[in-house]
């Protein structure tokens, strides 16, 4: 954008990500830049400008001193899928990763970016362009609007990223589902067909609701630290979950301010890793704290429990879409499956009914 308004001075420019806030972040980055002396020099040479200063540099606005129409735009303006644009105008909008990874598991997501995509038609200037980069998601994204996007997939002999050897190629497929992997790094889709999962239904959180949680602890290497929490409130199940890529000893407080934050009653936490030392640990931190030592299948307990009840939840709307990405994602005997693994526990903890093969895959 900087290189643009060398030899565009008048254009101005909308840039949208995914809310507004990282928008925000973007502007303020691009404002900082324009604070350099490289920038200053570049100014005054080739725009006769000795003392270059921005005429408007908000967290969510630019306007340089070489713009002399006046308009309601500036140079660059933030926005995001989260604010309203009705009414502006651009030369060009530059959408940088607006579909994201909540698009995957959320039809309303879905829609809310469509929706704004085919706004932005209405604020392009003749002769203007609409640029948007990133990651396919799901089937029915926001791309599946776009037409056929260019695409630079890892391995394309046109992407030479520096540090992406093959050890930093395994250690990234390591930490990701095979589903995540392929979607940010071979922009690829698995098929849907495949995954055990379907899409996670999204509703309000009850303020009266009292929830229990499980833990599942991770300590170093591969795993995550998956937390989920959950209840059940006037006959609806209601749910929530966080994941970290972190030891779960460098996150007790964490983990004990959100059971304080949503009014959590008994902590439920996994001890075969560790023989309860994790448990001990927070019970210091924490006065509800009930150690759970896992004795059955893995996936026959994700299966029977977390696929199961799976569409008789409500997940949080900022429930954390890293926790609902791994549970869609999971495959048997593939990591991470931290998330689903806490799910099956928290929903056999509030006892909602033992496991029926009969409708362990309902219609």
């Amino acid at each position: 954008m900087i290189w643009w308004h060398l030899f565009n001075p008048e254009d101005r420019i909308l840039l949208s990500r995914k809310n507004f806030k990282a928008s925000c972040n973007t502007i303020e980055e691009i404002g900082d830049n324009y604070k350099k002396p490289a920038i200053r020099e570049i100014y005054e040479k080739i725009w006769g400008l000795p003392s270059f200063k921005l005429r408007t540099n908000r967290k969510d606005r630019i306007v340089l001193p070489t713009k002399t129409r006046a308009s309601k735009e500036g140079n660059i303006d933030a926005a995001g899928v989260d604010t309203s644009v009705t009414g502006l105008h651009y030369e060009r909008l530059w959408n940088d990763d607006v579909i994201t990874i909540e698009d995957k598991t959320s039809p309303a997501e879905r829609q809310d970016t469509i929706r704004y995509l085919e706004e932005q038609k209405n604020l392009r200037n003749p002769g203007g362009a609409i640029n948007t980069v990133g990651t396919p998601w799901h089937k029915l994204d926001a791309w599946s609007t776009t037409g056929d996007p260019l695409k630079y997939p890892l391995g394309d002999p046109r992407v030479n990223i520096p540090g992406f050897t093959k050890e930093y190629i395994d250690e990234l497929k390591r930490g990701l589902t095979a589903a995540t992997f392929a979607s940010q790094y071979l922009l690829e889709l698995i098929a849907e067909e495949d995954r055990i999962f379907p899409d996670p239904i999204y509703g309000d959180w009850p303020e009266a609701l009292e929830p229990i949680a499980f833990l599942d602890p991770a300590f170093g290497g591969a795993n995550c630290t998956a937390l989920a929490m959950g209840g059940e409130y006037r006959g609806q199940l209601y749910a929530r979950g966080w994941v970290w890529p972190m030891d779960v000893t460098t996150l007790y407080t964490k983990i004990v301010t959100l059971l304080e934050r949503y009014k959590n009653g008994t902590l439920h936490v996994e001890t075969n890793a560790d023989k309860g030392a994790c448990a001990r640990d927070l019970s210091k931190l924490y006065p509800a704290i009930e150690e759970v030592n896992e004795t059955t299948n893995k996936h026959v307990r994700i299966v029977a429990y977390a696929r199961q009840h799976f569409l008789k939840l409500l997940f949080a709307k900022d429930t954390q879409p890293e926790f609902i990405n791994q549970i869609v994602d999971y495959e048997e005997k593939k990591e991470p499956d931290d998330a689903p693994d806490a799910l099956a526990g928290l929903i056999r903890a509030i006892g909602v009914g033992e496991p029926n093969i009969e409708d362990r895959y309902p219609e």
